[in-house]
């Protein structure tokens, strides 16, 4: 006899290209970084050149237990537990906002989730 017993156990691994990330960016004599608001970057960075959303898979992975029984249970036999890997991808959404500064400046994109950066990429110097 078979009796599922679900133990969520989530393990994120966001599936990500290997880019150059910059932990924080100045504005204005201000440094702004991972978990800043929104609100405050646009306060010291001001509106940026460009917004996007886009989308990013994750690898979500679950361990299930199922408890099994034997046909013939006796009162202190242990029974027995077998551990199963369950993965799937979801996709996370992620405000991205893009700031292309004057010539020869490092252009940033700046990534939200949840209206706070997540993390700053560093895509090259404009033109």
């Amino acid at each position: 006899m078979h009796v599922p017993v679900f133990v969520p156990t989530l393990v994120l691994t966001v599936l990500l290209p290997s880019l150059t990330w910059a932990d924080s960016m100045r504005c204005n004599r201000r440094l702004v970084g991972e978990g800043t608001s929104q609100y405050e970057v646009l306060l010291h960075c001001g509106e940026p050149t460009y917004k996007q959303i886009v989308r990013e898979p994750v690898l979500v992975q679950r361990v299930t237990q199922a408890q099994v029984l034997s046909g013939e249970s006796k009162p202190r036999e242990p029974a027995l537990h077998m551990d199963a890997l369950e993965s799937e991808t979801q996709y996370i959404e992620i405000e991205r906002w893009t700031y292309h500064p004057a010539s020869g400046r490092l252009i940033r994109e700046v990534d939200f989730v949840d209206g706070k950066i997540r993390r700053i990429n560093t895509t090259g110097r404009a033109p």
